[in-house]
């Protein structure tokens, strides 16, 4: 069972039922949202591992709610939308958008898409945790120098690191 939390902003009531019940089924935790207004609500409280995003909606298109939420949220954005326009697909990349399926779709590509975008998040969390994890173990706070030539290595090391200067 999956215990992942899918944010659903879909303003056809029909669509979004039929996608809930299928994804609950399938073991996800489901947050539902109308509209990108109502999105962005949910998102000031909630912190799902995924956001299925509809295009056109009315009020504010899927398009800007991806812009708006990736100025606060690294979440992986799946777009779900029934245009098929390849200009529609790039656009929704380039704003922030990880992956984009045209309506209508097989239950098993959403679930497969919804899992590579899951797994995408973690490997992202993951990564993130160790780069922390490594810059707090390899710090030069952490390094043990106790002869002043040695403190004076690692004062000028500290200063060079943090400017663009090549060092030969």
């Amino acid at each position: 069972m999956n215990h992942a939390t899918v944010l659903m902003v879909e303003d056809e009531d029909g669509i979004r039922e039929l996608m809930r019940l299928f994804l609950v089924k399938k073991g996800y935790e489901i947050l539902e949202a109308e509209d990108g207004f109502e999105a962005l609500d949910v998102l000031s409280k909630e912190n799902p591992d995924l956001i299925l995003l509809d295009i056109e909606m009315p009020g504010m298109s899927g398009l800007e709610l991806c812009e708006k939420s990736r100025v606060r949220t690294k979440t992986p954005i799946l777009f779900v939308s029934y245009r098929k326009e390849l200009a529609y697909k790039i656009q929704g990349l380039e704003v922030g958008g990880d992956d984009y399926i045209t309506k209508p779709f097989g239950k098993e590509q959403l679930l497969f898409t919804i899992q590579k975008a899951v797994k995408l998040r973690e490997l992202q969390s993951e990564n993130q945790a160790l780069k922390s994890e490594l810059t707090e173990k390899f710090s030069f706070d952490n390094m043990i120098a106790k002869s002043g030539i040695m403190q004076d290595v690692l004062r000028i090391t500290h200063k060079v690191a943090q400017s663009n200067a090549s060092v030969i």
